[in-house]
């Protein structure tokens, strides 16, 4: 048996905030059968840059080695590095590093 799922984006309307958007994606996300194709649209730097200064700094960096304030030094750069990658498709999320404690 074969499901079909519905594939969309999230199009937001016009001069919908980023929470707003937010909040309309997880709606979306609830629907077992639907599949976003991309979000690339719907996500801009500024939106980035705001999530980007409500990271907490003093977490452990990431598994790529670079902390908060070593990305933030050239910030508008590196998110707008990542929009590009994002919008082609090319970004890929690295996996989450899982310490376990004995």
């Amino acid at each position: 048996m074969s499901v079909e799922r519905e594939t969309m984006s999230a199009h937001s309307t016009g001069g919908a905030t980023w929470s707003t958007k937010l909040k309309r994606i997880g709606e979306l996300a609830a629907q077992k059968d639907l599949v976003f194709n991309n979000l690339g649209h719907i996500i801009c730097v500024d939106w980035l840059r705001v999530l980007y200064r409500q990271l907490d700094g003093s977490k452990a960096i990431g598994i790529d080695g670079i902390t908060k304030d070593k990305y933030g030094a050239n910030l508008y750069e590196n998110l707008k590095d990542l929009m590009v990658r994002i919008r082609k498709g090319q970004y890929t999320p690295k996996p989450a590093r899982i310490t376990e404690i004995a």
